[in-house]
């Protein structure tokens, strides 16, 4: 992979044979473009390039960590970095070499473990029992729903009639007696 890299003066080669035109353009308008982008991020903190992607700084917190010389627990500062995110064209212009490459498996010695062929067929056929299992399922949590249902309904009670409320008897108050003059 780090063959794939290639630097600034690979760059600028690259362009004035695509763009034929002498090294010496190709090299200015590399630096331009380059000096452009880094006005621009310290700027706006960012820059988009239509049909290449966006350049932003992405400040990096400070973290510790450990001196391998010493052992000692050392404090790595803040920082920082310039990222790029390619827009999807370009994605698809990088990755379309490989979209035909189906991923492979590998052990921790970069050895390929083998794994079944994935026949479309097989795999189709496999997707379709699936969904008639689920179909057959559901027909039953249905059925079985329906047959609770009608367990529950509650029969239809005649109305009750209002029993005739019995009066009590009116105890009589006891009397009381006039005083005497």
């Amino acid at each position: 992979m780090k063959d794939d890299k290639i630097g600034i003066g690979q760059l600028k080669s690259l362009l004035a044979k695509k763009a034929k035109i002498s090294e010496r353009q190709a090299a200015q308008f590399v630096e331009a473009l380059f000096q452009q982008i880094s006005v621009g991020l310290q700027q706006d903190g960012q820059v988009k390039i239509s049909g290449l992607g966006t350049f932003k700084i992405q400040w990096n917190e400070p973290r510790k960590s450990v001196d391998v010389n010493t052992g000692n627990e050392i404090v790595i500062d803040g920082y920082n970095k310039v990222t790029f995110s390619p827009e999807a064209s370009i994605k698809t212009l990088v990755n379309e070499p490989y979209a035909n490459l189906e991923p492979q498996i590998i052990d921790e010695n970069g050895n390929p473990i083998d794994q079944p062929k994935n026949d479309p067929l097989q795999k189709l056929s496999d997707e379709a029992d699936n969904i008639m299992l689920l179909i057959a399922d559901l027909k039953k949590m249905d059925n079985q729903q329906n047959t609770n249902e009608q367990q529950e309904e509650p029969k239809q009670e005649e109305p009750k009639q209002e029993e005739p409320k019995q009066e009590e008897p009116k105890q009589e108050e006891p009397k009381q007696e006039e005083p005497k003059q």
